[in-house]
């Protein structure tokens, strides 16, 4: 009986680990954003990034074991587009998580995570510049991912009007590199 239990347990999360997370709604839209410095314009993260959530953060024991699927899912990804792809969607999901510990007020930790989203979006043009040079098609993916970066940066900004100095720094950070990737891809 504990070999039944065990067996339908590993195979539960098995089968949660590996759902599709390329989901994306067809009709993503991006958000417009206002330039002045006067106001900032109020988003939402679950609209704008439907269906990703913060989930677990840093702060919590059991982050590891996310990071560590994430990990995973990504060595199984083969080519230099896709794997810019899911390095794309592994940022937004950082900024998400940043965004959450901000609200809570856990500076520390959100620095440490929207350093993780500014990494992941420097692999991403890393892979991306290997997937131009190697001549793969951008054309199924590319617009989204562009999207994605645009809507990084719109957040990131708006998430920095509402921080403290240092977050505000490294979120502007975050802002300009994804602003640069989504410029270099289009």
């Amino acid at each position: 009986m504990k070999k039944f239990i065990t067996l339908i347990l590993a195979l539960s999360i098995f089968s949660i680990s590996f759902t599709n997370v390329l989901a994306q709604n067809e009709d993503m839209e991006m958000v417009e954003a206002t330039e002045s410095a006067e106001s900032v314009q109020e988003i939402n993260s679950f609209e704008v990034f439907w269906p990703i959530v913060a989930g677990k953060t840093t702060d919590s024991p059991l982050y590891f074991l996310k990071t560590l699927k994430e990990s995973l899912r990504g060595m199984l990804i083969l080519g230099n587009v896709q794997k810019a792809d899911y390095n794309v969607l592994l940022s937004v999901k950082r900024t998400v998580e940043a965004e959450k510990l901000i609200n809570e007020g856990n500076s520390k930790d959100a620095i440490k995570t929207i350093n993780r989203a500014i990494k992941k979006v420097e692999k991403a043009k890393i892979n991306s510049q290997k997937g131009l040079e190697a001549k793969e098609d951008f054309e199924d993916i590319g617009q989204a991912m562009v999207d994605r970066l645009k809507n990084i940066s719109i957040l990131a900004k708006n998430l920095a009007s509402k921080s403290d100095e240092e977050t505000a720094n490294n979120l502007q950070e975050l802002s300009n590199v994804s602003q640069n990737l989504a410029d270099y891809l289009e």
